[in-house]
């Protein structure tokens, strides 16, 4: 097991779920010569799961939390690798991690979701980064996948099953981070196969059940692959953490600035979109799950870092463009000077001016610009002198 404490007190707490799946040793190397090895052999063990569910993990257990914000309870973790992995807990020391087998993942579940039933204001994370089959819902693969060929599916786990019992879990705020393909094997007609459950559910339950914020952020679409980057975290998972760390907040009165459920959704497409510009826009997100009221995830103490683009007509002048950027109205601060059109300011209102040398034959040009997470693109048009 790797249930990691961080704030055991008592009062309400996020409880995480952090589950990474790179090593598959029953789809390297199938055991089956018939449509089940077929279905296993499309797969392999793969690189990018392990230091994305390490990353996520590691921003759970570091990341500064607001004074009003629920501290981060208990962080569960399971990450299967071809090599070991381990996790930075501060101060030099870390924690190795359990391996993503079926056995493993029951047992964290059931944990995780007693934490989580213990206050009605807690947070529930689950996060999982792996191969994955879209059938009649989301299957999630675990490394023992394959172990028994004449029962393929015995060792993945259904996501409606988890959601299904975390509906009758205390905790109404509930995130699913899923960086898994959602396609179907062409082979997998031809088998019948069964997953095995996770824990009994309740034959009674007292209705109407409390409403509940429960998101589902797919990293694609039905019917298409997730994207990966060989050993290293993988664009979804970037974004979903770049998107928590501020780029997901707007301004909240007195609070400062909030990261809440109901913006959080665009907020990641747009962050998707900004770091991947050439991604698949109709496949790059999907938002799915139960959305009642609006949950607050996380207040920060100030404005939060904002990544902006800076372009102008004709486009040819900006390389020649002596670029400063201050802020408004009282020019607090150094001019910020921009060489490659390309930059990070705190959220704000800013002057964006654009000087010429002697020569170069353009006009100096200035502007006006509310940034705003989750980013901001500056205009300029500039005249010929």
């Amino acid at each position: 097991m790797t249930e990691i404490v961080v704030d055991d007190g008592m009062g309400p707490r996020l409880h995480a779920f952090v589950v990474g799946v790179g090593a598959y040793p029953y789809c390297d190397d199938p055991a089956d010569d018939g449509a089940a090895g077929r279905v296993l052999g499309e797969l392999g063990s793969v690189t990018s799961p392990p230091p994305s569910a390490a990353a996520v993990a590691e921003w759970l257990l570091h990341a500064p939390r607001g004074i009003d914000d629920p501290p981060v309870g208990t962080v569960e973790v399971l990450i299967s690798s071809i090599a070991e992995v381990s996790l930075h807990l501060g101060h030099g020391a870390r924690q190795s991690v359990a391996r993503a087998v079926f056995d493993e993942f029951k047992a964290a579940f059931r944990r995780w979701r007693r934490r989580c039933d213990s206050h009605r204001d807690n947070i529930a994370l689950f996060y999982f980064c792996g191969h994955g089959w879209e059938l009649d819902g989301q299957l999630l693969l675990l490394e023992d996948l394959g172990r028994d060929p004449d029962a393929l599916l015995e060792n993945c786990v259904e996501l409606s099953e988890i959601r299904m019992i975390m509906q009758h879990c205390r905790a109404r705020t509930q995130l699913y981070f899923v960086d898994a393909c959602r396609q179907m094997p062409p082979d997998f007609a031809q088998l019948t196969s069964a997953t095995r459950t996770l824990m009994d559910h309740p034959r009674q339950v007292r209705l109407p059940l409390p409403p509940l914020d429960a998101p589902v952020y797919f990293s694609t679409a039905r019917r298409f692959e997730a994207q990966a980057r060989q050993g290293a975290v993988t664009p979804f998972t970037a974004a979903v953490l770049r998107t928590l760390d501020g780029l997901g907040a707007h301004p909240s009165g007195a609070n400062g600035w909030t990261i809440a459920t109901d913006r959080f959704g665009p907020h990641l497409r747009d962050v998707i979109i900004w770091d991947n510009p050439d991604t698949n826009r109709l496949s790059c997100l999907t938002v799915e799950g139960e959305q009642s009221g609006v949950s607050v995830l996380r207040t920060l103490a100030g404005p939060p870092l904002v990544p902006f683009r800076l372009t102008c007509e004709p486009a040819h002048a900006l390389p020649a463009a002596e670029v400063s950027i201050r802020s408004f109205p009282h020019n607090a601060g150094s001019p910020m000077t921009v060489n490659d059109g390309r930059g990070e300011v705190e959220a704000g209102v800013y002057h964006v001016e654009l000087g010429f040398p002697d020569g170069v034959g353009f006009r100096k040009a200035s502007a006006f610009a509310e940034v705003l997470p989750p980013n901001r693109t500056f205009h300029t048009e500039v005249e010929q002198a």
